[in-house]
């Protein structure tokens, strides 16, 4: 089925859309700073991810995508960027509105920690297998930055809506790595991957979601810091006349 992977992207931002009115979470008011959060973010992945198909790292199944390709990419790996990180920056603002209580310091940061370091392993010492370091290392490098030298309020924030998201990733991931299809429409070259995966899902990809998601959380903060609103100073009592 050509049109597959075009239903996929369909379907991950259709549902938060919709929801999208919800009084409480309100998130169409934070349209303006997503939309330029995602657009920053797909800046930098695009480009790496057109390097990594035209040097045969990765690529795409032509029997699940409709044709149409622009810098190597085809068009629903493009609409992917912006559905799934619609989903989850939704999924971020939902929990920030249902769920008060923030992970613990010590938990947030052990977690963020573990991953980061078990890539900057991967990168050190498997630089040949380059969707394995770069993803797993770039990941993991852009984390503790973010962690020891930007310290952001957020963090702790981030950290759980990774946590959440990771079952949309699965069910998404797997579908695109060959889970209940007879053939993967993402498929990897075994000799830039550890080939160890989670069901299809090769682990890199858990990172490749993370450097992802913080980027965008990054500058979607980024954004939102900007607003300003006005502050109008008292005013004394006019005199009766």
């Amino acid at each position: 089925m050509k049109s597959l992977y075009l239903i996929l992207d369909s379907i991950v931002f259709t549902g938060p859309l919709l929801l999208s009115f919800d009084k409480k979470v309100a998130f169409y008011t934070k349209f303006r700073y997503l939309v330029p959060a995602i657009l920053c973010m797909m800046l930098i992945f695009i480009p790496i991810d057109s390097i990594f198909t035209y040097y045969g790292i990765w690529g795409f199944n032509p029997n699940y995508t409709l044709g149409i390709y622009s810098a190597y990419l085809p068009l629903e790996e493009w609409l992917f960027f912006p559905a799934t990180h619609f989903a989850v920056i939704f999924i971020y603002e939902c929990l920030n509105a249902y769920v008060k209580k923030d992970l613990p310091a010590l938990a947030y940061k052990y977690i963020l920690i573990t991953i980061s370091l078990i890539g900057i392993v991967v990168l050190v010492f498997y630089p040949s297998q380059l969707y394995s370091s770069l993803k797993m290392g770039g990941a993991s490098v852009f984390t503790l930055l973010v962690l020891f030298i930007g310290k952001p309020k957020w963090l702790s924030r981030f950290t759980l809506c990774f946590l959440v998201s990771l079952i949309p990733f699965f069910i998404m991931n797997s579908i695109l790595t060959g889970s209940l299809l007879a053939e993967p429409i993402v498929w990897y070259n075994p000799l830039h991957i550890f080939n160890i995966r989670l069901g299809t899902i090769p682990v890199e990809d858990i990172y490749y979601n993370l450097f992802m998601l913080l980027t965008t959380v990054c500058f979607y903060e980024w954004f939102k810091s900007w607003k300003n609103d006005p502050v109008i100073p008292p005013q004394s009592p006019k005199e009766h006349i």
